[in-house]
């Protein structure tokens, strides 16, 4: 999946501090920055977008981006942004009095966002909560789960581990000392503490028992749910409408996800993995 909101925003907003960080770093490798390093379209991103993105990525701290990984992610939110800004334009946005009285020098960022700001509208209008959805909510409000939270690489690891029963814990330190486990924690989980396809899982899973792996963010999540409690919390009359509000939210958010995956999707993107894994970018202040 190559969207996710906050990225995004965080993205926008970055380039903002472009000015400040630009001449920050240095390039390790000799790579011709006007080399074509994706396709979007009939839009081309060059060794040099990319590199100085990079450098307002790795602004807040020191080191090289040599991760493929992180170089992947970085790559798919430039992406991402100028499919939007390509869709902005095809709505005139560009054009419009707003837009041209905010910003003169930012003005992709600004189409972006003004973007995103009309078709959350669009959506917002289109969406209700019902009473049943409503109580749903506010029973998973009134629950705390203790789960083992466990991120693998891939789907076989993630199976085995699903099935392991009683030998949970054996096979999950196997897992690790093979690092085939991204990460592993133990904690107590409520409602909105989890990405919601994640919550849904985990309450869905009875206690003492392993989850089913779900596939997430390009990793496969298993959970292990240890014990549940139940919260004290206030009549669903005085949280109704706050209840309301977040189903709402939520629901904008999958649809605002699933619109910009199409986008992805119906563009023409190639990208060349070779170039983007011969690209350092260092942080270090000469």
């Amino acid at each position: 999946m190559l969207f996710h909101n906050k990225t995004l925003i965080l993205l926008v907003c970055g380039i903002m501090i472009f000015s400040a960080v630009s001449g920050c770093g240095k390039r390790r490798k000799n790579i011709d920055e006007t080399k074509v390093l994706a396709k979007i379209d009939n839009y081309n991103v060059t060794v040099q977008d990319f590199t100085e993105q990079a450098y307002i990525v790795l602004s807040g701290r020191r080191g090289v981006l040599g991760s493929m990984e992180e170089k992947e992610k970085i790559l798919n939110n430039m992406i991402e942004e100028k499919l939007l800004v390509q869709e902005a334009q095809k709505f005139g946005m560009d054009k419009e009095k707003e837009f041209v009285n905010e910003i003169r020098k930012y003005w992709e960022q600004t189409l972006v966002k003004l973007l995103l700001k009309s078709k959350a509208d669009d959506l917002a209008r289109s969406l209700s909560a019902s009473d049943s959805e409503v109580l749903d909510v506010y029973n998973r409000i009134q629950v705390k789960i203790s789960a083992d939270f466990v991120i693998l690489k891939n789907k076989a690891d993630a199976e085995r581990l699903s099935l392991s029963g009683d030998k949970f814990d054996d096979t999950a330190k196997n897992l690790i000392e093979k690092k085939l486990i991204v990460d592993h924690r133990v904690g107590w989980w409520g409602y909105d503490d989890l990405p919601a396809e994640l919550e849904y899982i985990l309450f869905a899973t009875p206690a003492v028992a392993v989850s089913q792996p779900v596939f997430f963010s390009g990793r496969y999540v298993v959970f292990r749910v240890n014990d549940i409690r139940k919260e004290e919390t206030a009549p669903i009359d005085e949280l109704k409408n706050k209840i309301r509000s977040r189903i709402l939210k939520r629901k904008k958010e999958t649809l605002m996800e699933e619109w910009i995956n199409g986008l992805v999707r119906n563009a023409k993107i190639t990208i060349d993995k070779k170039l983007l894994e011969e690209i350092e970018v260092n942080s270090e202040i000469e």
